[in-house]
């Protein structure tokens, strides 16, 4: 019996337009935006008196965000709905109150699922998703709409309700990916198709690229929807952003090209659709296997927005390392607190940036002080310091590299990857709160550095030495990921020797030892840093991305070298600036990380040891690892591919599985206070 006020958002209805009819009506149920609660709640907070609840029904992306801004008596009087209209509206409400202490920032609870329908979260084969793995929403019920006008489309997104008491029952697959934490409650981390909600309204960015693919001038363009602050006049928390690459006729006669193609997007898109950043490039950046690299874009975007307040070199050290800085990084100005990884700087650039410090100031600073002090203010007190004593007594190994240091926690200690560098590992830091993490890279990388281990049992028994510099004693646990994993079972083989606890191995995509016996030419880890498997002699596949598997059989030395390296650089997975002589170390390491992996034969293991294989590996490739452990060994099938595993949103898996592994260790009575993780 309850009124229905409509409110018309063409034009959009100004904050206090909305405050005032919110109040001369006497609304007591209001359906709102997320931004325009929060734009009314700063402005007009006295249009909200008469409003006894406000259901806000939005993605989830920011809610523990909106949650702290609003005051605790506006706070208590919202509802987040979560639904869509395929589902006929809302499948759960819950309390927004509480959001900004979950410790995420995107949460639903699924206890009050509305009446009439049903949701659960599932693997790919409609199985229930266990707890800490990811998984896909599905909902069931009544009231569902009957499909789109695609019949394609609709049969993606309904799929036959395995569940259904009376038969015929369908569910909707929503696209929303979960997992389901010990509360109960499921923490969003992305979604399966490239679809946003923003400002209320689905934008896929896919639509945004077929409007900029008209345009005559554009040869090729790509979006992305990042998060961005909240604009203080509409509310907007999201950014969408458009690379284009020019065609020919990529050329304005009335303002500049952007503009021009902003007006033809007008025409085509809602305001809403529109980029508010455009972008020129030479050419997109691609993957291996030739699809755009979406991840190099959003690390552009990452890289303009991570500048902290800048702070002008002080020191003649810190104005010429500044000018080294900025031309490493290709920017300036860059100030002397900038964080190096935070503003565009990966492992790639870190050797490069030591290796023409160490020439500008003739020093040797070891690349794990990168590592520990990564901004040009702390690099130039350790300039100084190298200077006033010539060298650096008593420092540890330089191949250990802190991470994060924790005090009075586990610590987790992490090995380099099959190319050397332990880079990847970042990702982890702020995956596990509480854990000390170490990274240990390979020696070789830098031209004041040889190759001193040839076989996995040297190197990871040298390693060893490394972990029980930083932690004398067990229980240790191990994680190898890639080839790396056969060092960390090694290692976990040394340790039982020595009378130490291995409380458990965990191998991340790690092929089972036993490899054929072959010689490992040059062409092949060539080929494999181009996004290749290391193919057998003769047999060199010619990967999508494009490059001549012939010609590339030809060369040899810094030709075959020198061309690897410009492929790379095109697809924006090595920067412009990485010089020939670091990518010669980085092959002749990868090189001989390899020959080790394939002449290692190991006596089966008898401690626990869980592969987590990326998806799409074989069965048969994860069984082959029984004959090798004697002891416990399970298998999980984690979500995403191989490369991806320690990249977002699938490193939160893999942190999750390792959080897992450590707390079940703690129910058993034991201390994990060494972890070690290898690629």
């Amino acid at each position: 019996g309850a009124c229905v006020v409509e409110v018309r958002r063409q034009p959009a209805l100004a904050p206090r337009k909305l405050a005032e009819l919110l109040s001369a009506q006497g609304v007591t149920v209001w359906w709102a935006r997320a931004a325009d609660l929060d734009l009314l709640v700063r402005k007009f907070p006295r249009g909200l008196e008469s409003v006894c609840l406000i259901l806000c029904e939005e993605d989830w992306s920011g809610l523990s965000r909106l949650a702290e801004s609003l005051p605790e008596e506006i706070v208590r009087r919202v509802y987040v709905a979560y639904g869509m209209a395929e589902i006929g509206g809302a499948g759960t409400f819950y309390p927004l109150r509480g959001m900004s202490c979950m410790g995420a920032e995107h949460r639903m609870e699924m206890e009050h699922v509305t009446a009439g329908k049903r949701m659960y979260l599932l693997d790919s084969e409609l199985r229930g998703a266990p707890e800490g793995v990811v998984g896909e929403i599905y909902v069931g019920g009544e009231e569902q709409a009957w499909g789109y006008g695609s019949a394609t489309q609709t049969a993606e997104c309904w799929v036959p309700d395995p569940w259904s008491v009376t038969g015929g029952g369908r569910l909707y697959r929503s696209g929303d990916l979960a997992r389901r934490r010990k509360d109960g409650s499921l923490e969003q981390v992305g979604r399966r198709d490239r679809r946003t909600l923003v400002s209320g309204v689905r934008v896929y960015e896919q639509e945004i690229e077929a409007a900029l693919g008209k345009h005559e001038g554009v040869k090729e363009a790509a979006v992305a929807i990042s998060d961005a602050d909240i604009n203080k006049d509409n509310g907007q928390k999201t950014q969408i952003t458009a690379w284009v690459v020019k065609s020919g006729q990529g050329q304005s006669q009335n303002g500049t090209f952007a503009d021009e193609l902003l007006r033809g997007l007008k025409e085509d898109l809602p305001e809403v659709m529109i980029p508010q950043k455009l972008v020129e490039l030479e050419e997109l950046p691609r993957a291996a296997q030739g699809e755009i690299n979406r991840e190099s874009l959003l690390r552009m975007l990452k890289r303009e927005g991570a500048v902290r307040e800048y702070v002008p070199p002080g020191t003649p050290v810190e104005e010429k390392l500044a000018q080294v800085w900025e031309q490493a990084l290709n920017r300036t100005p860059i100030g002397i607190h900038d964080n190096f990884f935070e503003i565009g700087g990966d492992s790639l650039l870190a050797a490069l940036l030591v290796v023409r410090t160490n020439a500008a100031f003739q020093v040797e600073v070891p690349l794990r002080r990168l590592f520990e002090s990564p901004t040009i203010a702390q690099q130039a007190g350790i300039i100084v310091q190298l200077k006033a004593t010539a060298e650096e007594t008593a420092q540890p190994s330089s191949s250990l590299i802190p991470l994060h240091i924790e005090e009075g926690g586990e610590t987790l200690f992490c090995i380099h990857s099959l190319w050397g560098d332990a880079y990847g590992y970042r990702a982890l830091v702020d995956l596990l709160p509480g854990l000390s993490i170490y990274a240990i890279q390979s020696e070789g990388l830098l031209p004041s550095e040889a190759i001193r281990y040839t076989t996995i049992e040297s190197r990871a028994a040298h390693y060893v030495e490394i972990i029980r510099s930083v932690q004398k004693s067990g229980p240790y646990w191990l994680l190898g990921w890639s080839a790396g994993g056969l060092l960390a079972l090694e290692a976990a083989r040394i340790l039982t020797r020595m009378g130490e606890e291995v409380a458990q191995v965990v191998l991340l995509d790690t092929q089972a030892p036993g490899l054929p016996s072959r010689e490992v030419r040059d062409v092949d880890m060539v080929a494999s840093m181009l996004g290749r498997p290391i193919a057998q002699p003769g047999q060199l596949e010619e990967p999508a991305n494009g490059f001549d598997a012939e010609y590339l059989s030809k060369l040899q030395g810094d030709d075959l070298l020198g061309y690897a390296l410009e492929q790379l650089k095109r697809g924006g997975r090595v920067p412009q600036e990485f010089s020939l002589e670091l990518a010669r170390l980085r092959l002749a390491v990868g090189k001989n990380n390899f020959i080790s992996a394939v002449n290692y034969f190991p006596e089966p293991y008898s401690g626990n040891v869980v592969l987590l294989a990326a998806e799409g590996t074989p069965l048969a490739n994860a069984d082959r690892w029984k004959e090798y452990v004697s002891g416990q060994l399970d298998v999980e099938f984690m979500t995403g591919q191989h490369e991806q595993l320690l990249t977002d949103p699938f490193a939160t898996e893999v942190a999750a599985q390792i959080q897992k592994y450590l707390d079940e260790a703690k129910k058993q009575g034991m201390r994990a206070t060494k972890f070690q993780l290898s690629r």
